[in-house]
């Protein structure tokens, strides 16, 4: 069911502002999302941001719109190289990764978020990433730092700090820790190629500027530029990575391709658990499989993320989950009902109103929570008004079909 009669708005976090969401090519949305770091397996809160890049993309398709959307897997990143000599795995990195990216690939499935059409390890893409080093080695935004690493020079780029808001000065962000990834010769130049570390064991690949393997920030330009080219259309990911990550994409990427390389900034606030930030010290990381232990399932999940708009903080309670999940059920037994019984045409006019609130708000930037509020509501009437109108009953059904499509809630 196309959306028509609407208008797609988007919050950019570039601007700070709704914007009208045009894409650079009519009717084709090119779209890269931050993947997981699977250094460990994701969490609830991980997954949440996942749920809603989905639900965008959900959006576009009813819109009418072909998504390409490429995203990358984190698993070759500092995080999962210390995990896997913390735990002084005798299996070689192969066994101790790929059990964490087969359970996120199950867990989307489960959880019913889509997966995108380009899935890309950050181990396959090495080739692309030395190519990449020496587009910036040609344009003179690199230099090598003494140390054997490849560095990217930060003052090549222009208005770093934009997305950020750092302001002139590009002031450090409070709280922000710089990693080896960056250089002491310049405070924000970052590491394109890193010599290879004893740490680093096998994971260490030839290159012109030495063996070693590439700096968490080159990943994502690289991987973005090989299948969605100079510009992308929408660039989503979680609230942490605007910096430093995002703003180290930026900086490179338009050293490339010039201003312009990420049309409009998509990105969701954290998730939070009984008020607190999650952390495995507190014992308060929840898997999937914990909510399912405790009898909540996949579907119920999805109905409490949609409680909240993306860009508000949310926190996860059980007893709070619960009471969602016998909310949801008593909203499916409801819709079903609508479904069975013959429409009031007394209710047309009411259904008409409700239907176009509820596109007017899925089109202004996801507000997704308000639309299901809506919905909710003209089920309750409809529930409660038997008659012998079939073309209501038709309409209802349509409705109903559309925020499945949307939101991923099964009413059948």
């Amino acid at each position: 069911m196309a959306l028509v009669g609407t208008m797609l708005k988007l919050y950019n976090t570039l601007s700070g502002k709704k914007e009208a969401f045009v894409p650079k090519k009519p009717g084709k949305v090119l779209y890269y999302t931050c993947g997981p770091s699977v250094y460990n397996f994701a969490h609830i809160g991980n997954l949440r941001t996942f749920f809603w890049e989905d639900l965008l993309k959900r959006l576009l398709f009813l819109r009418g719109l072909k998504v390409v959307h490429a995203m990358p897997i984190s698993d070759m990143e500092d995080k999962a190289i210390a995990a896997f000599n913390s735990q002084h795995a005798t299996t070689d990195f192969e066994k101790f990764i790929m059990p964490k990216i087969r359970k996120f690939k199950q867990d989307m499935d489960r959880i019913g978020i889509g997966r995108p059409g380009h899935i890309v390890r950050f181990k396959k893409s090495i080739p692309w990433i030395i190519t990449w080093a020496r587009k910036l080695e040609k344009k003179g935004a690199v230099y090598e730092d003494g140390r054997g690493n490849l560095v990217f020079r930060i003052s090549k780029a222009e208005n770093f700090g934009r997305l950020a808001k750092l302001g002139k000065a590009g002031k450090q962000k409070k709280g922000v820790r710089l990693s080896d990834d960056y250089s002491a010769q310049g405070r924000y130049d970052f590491a394109i190629w890193k010599k290879a570390a004893r740490s680093d064991g096998k994971l260490k690949w030839k290159s012109p500027w030495g063996q070693g393997r590439p700096g968490t920030h080159a990943y994502c330009s690289a991987i973005a530029y090989k299948f969605l080219g100079k510009s992308i259309d929408i660039h989503a990911g979680g609230v942490d990575n605007i910096f430093p990550h995002h703003e180290n994409e930026i900086a490179q990427s338009e050293v490339i391709a010039g201003r312009g390389f990420v049309r409009y900034w998509f990105h969701v606030k954290h998730l939070t658990v009984n008020k607190k930030k999650m952390s495995k010290s507190i014992g308060n990381v929840y898997y999937l499989k914990d909510l399912e232990d405790r009898g909540l399932s996949p579907q119920d999940l999805r109905y409490y993320y949609l409680q909240k708009h993306y860009r508000q903080k949310q926190d996860f309670d059980f007893r709070a989950a619960k009471r969602n999940a016998e909310r949801r059920l008593e909203l499916v037994h409801r819709v079903k009902r609508c479904f069975e019984q013959m429409g009031n045409a007394d209710m047309r006019n009411a259904l008409s109103l409700g239907k176009a609130r509820i596109n007017r708000l899925l089109d202004d930037d996801l507000m997704v929570h308000l639309a299901l509020k809506a919905f909710e509501k003209i089920t309750e009437k409809i529930a409660g008004a038997n008659g012998t109108d079939e073309k209501t009953r038709k309409e209802y059904v349509k409705l109903a079909g559309l925020l499945e499509a949307v939101t991923g809630l099964r009413f059948r």
